[in-house]
């Protein structure tokens, strides 16, 4: 964590397409979802596969959403999905992890202005294994400079 330069993003969601992760020490074989080919798996097995992580995960508790991929958009020769808000997806909290250096906070605080969004930089809890907030604004790493 004490590394990550990127941020979290936190919503209220409406209950309903969301299914619990399933952790495991092993990865799933072809047998385990009945099958004797790669060429066998469809998209139910894929939904199964979604559903499995590594039990060395199971401390995040996750839930996952599925949706389709529908709409792209192309930004700088590359395609992306993108969900919009909505009643069914309220962005609630920005985590900036402790190397974030794309925006300051008071950058993060305007783009998010009247949305009742919580901004934050976290930090590692020197006690146990969780993330805190970081309570020392001066502590917000420097904007990068832009390239152009």
């Amino acid at each position: 964590m004490a590394k990550f330069r990127g941020m979290v993003l936190g919503f209220d969601v409406s209950e309903g397409d969301f299914f619990k992760v399933r952790y495991r020490k092993t990865r799933p074989r072809l047998v385990d979802l009945g099958l004797s080919s790669y060429a066998e798996i469809g998209p139910e097995h894929l939904k199964e596969l979604a559903r499995i992580k590594s039990d060395g995960w199971a401390y995040e508790d996750e839930w996952r959403w599925l949706l389709p991929l529908v709409n792209p958009e192309v930004i700088q020769g590359q395609t992306h999905y993108f969900q919009p808000f909505g009643p069914d997806l309220r962005l609630k909290k920005i985590i900036a992890g402790p190397k974030f250096r794309e925006r300051s906070y008071e950058q993060m605080r305007e783009m998010v202005k009247g949305m009742g969004v919580e901004v934050m930089l976290a930090q590692v809890d020197f006690a146990k294994f969780e993330v805190t907030r970081q309570r020392k604004l001066s502590l917000w790493p420097p904007v990068r400079p832009q390239t152009p």
